[in-house]
């Protein structure tokens, strides 16, 4: 039995099953065809599977730009970009997400208090997530900004709040409230680029880093 074989049989199971993994694909496999198959060959016969179901990850990469270009067009005042890099081989680098009506409602009906934070992207490529948050008026998380970077660090961190303060139009920081936890290059992002802010520490954070 080959990876190539057991994807053209169970592609459909798959689909109609989108949360199965690589185990019970495994398992589906010995158990209907009575063959020996390996951990090696399920990984190999899933990611293919994914890949005539979802596209590869290669090309949803390629269709980025339309994709930020799409989100304009349909959301106009939206801040919608990514960045690449590379020498002659164009790379992923940064993308950065702001829509229109959250923006605008953020401004009309939420206080001046920002939520920063981050999780691993779980998937091919790997990388984080980051994300601002508001509060309404019911203390209410209300979501605002994201942006997926390669890594957490000073450089992502004091652009994507750099980005926040000109898409919020915050010239005085000083009636703001900034709530983080102590993540890498984040304090020191938001000192430069809201230096009047009012800067508080999640306890919750705290609390499970001292578990």
């Amino acid at each position: 039995m080959t990876s190539k074989l057991a994807t053209r049989l169970f592609v459909d199971e798959v689909r109609k099953t989108p949360s199965m993994t690589v185990q019970e694909l495994m398992t589906r496999v010995t158990e209907e065809l009575n063959v020996d198959f390996s951990l090696k060959q399920g990984y190999r016969t899933m990611k293919n599977v994914r890949d005539i179901i979802e596209g590869s990850h290669e090309k949803q990469y390629a269709l980025l730009e339309d994709f930020c270009g799409e989100l304009r067009r349909a959301n106009p005042g939206s801040t919608v970009f990514v960045e690449t890099d590379g020498d002659g081989i164009v790379r992923f680098k940064r993308l950065y997400m702001c829509l229109e009506p959250l923006k605008r409602g953020f401004l009309k009906g939420c206080r001046h208090w920002i939520g920063l934070d981050r999780c691993f992207l779980k998937d091919t490529y790997g990388g984080q997530l980051l994300t601002a948050v508001g509060m309404d008026g019911d203390n209410k998380m209300f979501s605002l900004a994201l942006s997926v970077v390669r890594v957490e660090n000073y450089d992502n961190w004091s652009w994507f709040l750099g980005l926040l303060v000109q898409d919020l139009e915050i010239s005085d920081s000083s009636n703001w409230c900034v709530m983080t936890d102590k993540q890498k290059g984040l304090v020191q992002a938001v000192r430069d680029k809201m230096p009047q802010a009012e800067h508080r520490c999640c306890v919750q954070h705290l609390y499970t880093n001292f578990k």
